[in-house]
């Protein structure tokens, strides 16, 4: 049983990790990106990049 409870509060602590790095991972790389992405749109409007705007977007709902 101890064993068990052990494994769990491992699980736990890996998938604390797991969100911290994904969260980080959004605000450092996807964030940059997006404000870029932002600033292209500005001046050369691209369907293209709006769809990767479009995907951020989801991925950043998702993570919340």
């Amino acid at each position: 049983r101890r064993q068990r409870q052990m494994c769990i509060r491992d699980s736990r602590m890996q998938y604390a990790r797991y969100k911290d790095g994904l969260s980080k991972l959004m605000t450092d790389g996807y964030g940059k990106a997006k404000e870029y992405l932002q600033n292209v749109i500005r001046q050369f409007p691209s369907a293209e990049v709006m769809k990767t705007l479009e995907k951020i977007k989801k991925m950043e709902a998702e993570m919340k």
